[in-house]
């Protein structure tokens, strides 16, 4: 049987069209995506001539040695494309020993259901997703009963465009800090969100409180089938009459009767979790996995 081939590219050696061709069941894969996440600092595995793809950014480079620690804003990092779970290891095999990888987050876990090398460790990484084919009223039947309880205070929620600029500004002021959003990954994050929009991959929205001023605020994107719950924030208002909630619901009523999912991006933060399960959706694990430079 031959033997699937494996190739280890660098940013300027790939092609873009062929390789984004390979990138169908998120974002995070694209080749403007990783540009604007990394700052052009990554390479790509490409098994059989982009049947799939797995890219590897590059935090650090001291001489030969490269150190692999995911993407800023970046769930994970494929492998995408069309591959069995053998290939998935054989591409995590073709990964330089020399290299360092410190995070390289895989989902579906694929490649975490194959014995890995000893030198590999998997850490389980949660996310939640809501299949929104149902309509609408079947879906909100599937909320937990304390948030279909404070939607029935408010009217349905419209999804209104936002521009970027304020939404930045606003995901500053009442994310910033609790995100530990420095000055360096605020600015991967302009770029990044300025490339999103750029590429129609996605759209700001924001609810307002009865004065009009902004409550909350969400980036959605979109790729294929799916929608990415990529950036989120609230006001100490918005906490008070529930916008995020409100702003998600919007989201539902938006897509609902449609072969949409709706992809919450997490989280393995408990509280965080138990709000995405309130909407009905499920629990879908991943992997990161890390492999040390030892012998």
């Amino acid at each position: 049987m031959r033997q699937p081939t494996i190739a280890l590219l660098a940013r300027k050696d790939i092609d873009t069209e062929r390789w984004d061709a390979a990138v169908r069941s998120a974002p995070y894969g694209l080749s403007w995506w990783l540009d604007a996440a990394t700052g052009g600092r990554w390479y790509g595995l490409v098994l059989d001539g982009y049947r799939a793809v797995l890219p590897l950014p590059v935090s650090r480079s001291l001489g030969p040695v490269k150190l692999i620690n995911g993407a800023s804003f970046t769930q994970h990092q494929g492998p995408f494309g069309t591959f069995s779970g053998a290939e998935a290891l054989r591409m995590l095999r073709a990964i330089p020993p020399w290299w360092y990888v410190r995070k390289l987050s895989f989902y579906p876990p694929t490649a975490a259901e194959t014995d890995l090398p000893s030198r590999w460790r998997v850490t389980p990484r949660t996310n939640h997703e809501l299949d929104l084919s149902p309509d609408y009223p079947t879906l909100v039947r599937g909320y937990r009963g304390n948030l279909r309880r404070k939607l029935r205070d408010f009217p349905p929620t419209e999804l209104n465009d936002w521009p970027l600029p304020d939404f930045l500004a606003f995901y500053q002021e009442h994310a910033g800090a609790k995100a530990g959003l420095t000055a360096a990954s605020y600015k991967i994050m302009k770029r990044l969100t300025a490339a999103i929009l750029r590429h129609k991959a996605g759209n700001c929205y924001h609810l307002t409180d009865e004065a009009g001023a902004t409550i909350a605020a969400l980036l959605l994107v979109h790729h294929g089938n799916r929608c990415f719950n990529l950036l989120a924030a609230s006001s100490p208002e918005g906490y008070r009459l529930h916008g995020m909630t409100r702003l998600l619901d919007g989201v539902v009523r938006a897509h609902a009767g449609t072969p949409t999912v709706l992809d919450f991006e997490g989280s393995d933060i408990p509280g965080v979790a138990l709000f995405f399960r309130g909407f009905g959706a499920e629990r879908v694990v991943y992997a990161s996995l890390g492999r040390s430079l030892r012998p």
